[in-house]
């Protein structure tokens, strides 16, 4: 027995380390101009002196984790920051697998196995911390307000709250993260509680959210000041005018739009499920064998359905290997839960673990405008929780009717493990896409110094850096725009205005005041920014061709206020290479 214990604790062990160190196996890969190298200026250059204040404050949180991490040894580059930020996630996975395992009494093997999905499923480079600190204090509310409620501490749902209440911090769209309050209503409902004992333990969430929203606004007032967040909070309520990916309606259409938006695969699954039901309610009793060798038949034929359909392919530098697979199980396991919440045998622990399931999966989506893929991005608990109720419909539900449903509860979970493995492995985030060519190591820019991105990339970066480095360009401060945030981060310079201008949710009577300020910012110094410009308005830039702009109008009117300063400073062409172009004199 003794032994038996040892062997089990150094396979826990074993998992344990793997959950630490899988998030850091893309560390060195990757240079992303957007999303990722955004990220890291705005931790560099951290404050509403460098940052739109309204996604300064919006992501205060996230920024300030993010300032201070810039601060710790190799802080200073890439490689290093990637290996913080990738430490956060491993921390998420260690802390789900602990709570299932624990708690939830779940088999080590099969939440292991969860986790490493959802590690690889973690498309979003790590670098953008508002997103994977709101998972985390998501995860933590989740946890707190599950333990709170069966164990009846009291305590536990004032954490819940101020983990919930705290995310507004981390990112101001988190507030439909309240709506978790559901599970204490719905918990209370199911064990017949006193009207009084509800409104005790909801008084006690909103205890604790209001106390992290309390701490927060205070910090927020002794460091800048309530009237600027105010007045950068109502920023964020009217860019919808211009971002409207970010209006309500069109963050919850984002949502359901994208479980509609695999409807034509659901009607052939619906097929192939119901025709295998068909044969197994024909004397139920009789020819068991057979009908259970014919469900497998038609799981075997949607399996070769979907690959010939293009329901998943096999290029595993694409979302689309992954994307339509975790979509249909995320509808699985939805379904799954409310099959769970809706049967009288199932114990009331387990009805609540199942809503809590299926508010994760919603409220994960709704608080972003990247809806599904963000929920693809948070299966800590989603994961292994999904495969707690399929195993236990598996081994419960005996009889032949529910074996058709049985085979499709695996065919979605061996589907998304074999693709997610893969894709896991290869993927790597650069503008917005996976990475197709990660074959040179950057070795002349010290903050990129050891990551791996394309030639064709590393070399016009390494050009850029070394003309303004010769030129003494470093000093002055930078005007960016083609959607290459990064470069400020990458080249260590100094952002005059927001460094992210394309974004629509900057809107260009912001920006018009901002070139107002960076114009008086100049006359007073005299350190006049230069402007870099990616390549794809290069024509534009140089012959004023508006055939070669995008149809969105706040792109050119945006562009043309970075052409009227550079006109007005009588800026010339200084340098260009394959991406880029530098504007000054």
């Amino acid at each position: 027995m003794k032994i038996e214990k040892k062997r089990i604790s150094i396979i826990e062990l074993l998992f344990l380390v793997l959950l630490a160190i899988y998030p850091l196996r893309h560390i060195s890969m990757g240079v992303d101009l957007m999303d990722g190298g955004y990220s890291y200026a705005n931790f560099t250059f951290s404050g509403p002196e460098y940052m739109d204040s309204m996604w300064f404050f919006a992501t205060w949180s996230a920024n300030i984790l993010g300032s201070f991490l810039t601060g710790l040894p190799w802080g200073n580059t890439m490689l290093g920051m990637n290996f913080y930020t990738a430490l956060l996630v491993s921390i998420m996975a260690i802390a789900g697998y602990v709570f299932c395992t624990r708690k939830l009494k779940l088999s080590k093997g099969v939440t292991f196995v969860g986790e490493m999905v959802a590690l690889s499923l973690c498309w979003l480079p790590t670098a953008v911390l508002y997103t994977y600190l709101t998972y985390g204090l998501f995860m933590a509310g989740v946890i707190f307000l599950y333990r709170g409620l069966i164990k009846e501490k009291r305590s536990f749902l004032v954490m819940a709250g101020v983990c919930l209440g705290w995310n507004v911090s981390v990112r101001f769209s988190n507030l439909p993260q309240m709506a978790l309050i559901l599970a204490v209503w719905y918990y209370a409902i199911i064990n017949k509680k006193k009207v009084k004992t509800v409104l005790q333990e909801t008084g006690l969430c909103i205890l604790g959210y209001l106390a992290a929203l309390v701490i927060f606004f205070v910090l927020i007032s002794l460091n800048y000041g309530i009237e600027e967040y105010i007045e950068g909070i109502k920023r964020l309520f009217t860019m919808t005018e211009y971002a409207t990916d970010y209006a309500t309606d069109s963050l919850l259409w984002g949502m359901v739009g994208g479980y509609f938006g695999i409807s034509y695969w659901i009607k052939r699954c619906i097929l192939a499920v119901g025709a295998a039901f068909l044969v197994c309610i024909i004397f139920p009793t009789k020819w068991i064998p057979m009908k259970k060798t014919v469900t497998i038949f038609c799981m075997l034929a949607l399996l070769w359905w979907f690959k010939k359909s293009g329901f998943f392919v096999l290029d595993y530098a694409s979302y689309y290997s992954v994307y339509y697979p975790c979509v249909l199980l995320l509808l699985t396991a939805m379904g799954l839960a409310l099959f769970q919440m809706a049967d009288k045998t199932v114990q009331k622990e387990e009805k609540l673990l199942a809503l809590m399931v299926i508010l994760l999966i919603l409220l994960t989506s709704f608080g972003s405008n990247n809806a599904i893929f963000s929920t693809m991005n948070n299966l800590f608990l989603i994961m292994p929780c999904f495969w707690k109720m399929a195993i236990k419909f598996v081994e419960e539900k005996k009889h032949i009717l529910f074996f058709p449903f049985q085979m499709f509860l695996v065919l979605c979970s061996l589907l998304l493990l074999v693709q997610s493995a893969k894709f896991g492995w290869r993927y790597v985030y650069e503008e917005a896409d996976g990475a197709r060519d990660l074959s040179v190591k950057v070795s002349q820019i010290p903050v990129l110094k050891g990551i791996h991105t394309g030639n064709e990339k590393a070399k016009a970066l390494e050009d850029l850096y070394l003309y303004l480095q010769k030129n003494g360009l470093q000093e002055r401060e930078c005007i960016l725009y083609g959607d290459i945030p990064g470069i400020a981060y990458y080249m260590e310079l100094k952002p005059a205005n927001n460094i992210w201008s394309d974004l629509r949710s900057y809107s260009p009577e912001t920006m018009l005041k901002d070139m107002e300020t960076v114009r008086e910012g100049a006359a007073q110094n005299g350190n006049n920014p230069i402007v870099i410009v990616h390549q794809k308005y290069a024509e534009y830039c140089k012959n004023n061709n508006k055939e070669v702009l995008p149809e969105e109008v706040t792109v050119q009117i945006k562009l043309d206020f970075i052409l009227d300063f550079i006109e007005e400073k009588d800026y010339s062409l200084l340098y260009e290479n394959a991406e880029f172009m530098i504007w000054g004199r």
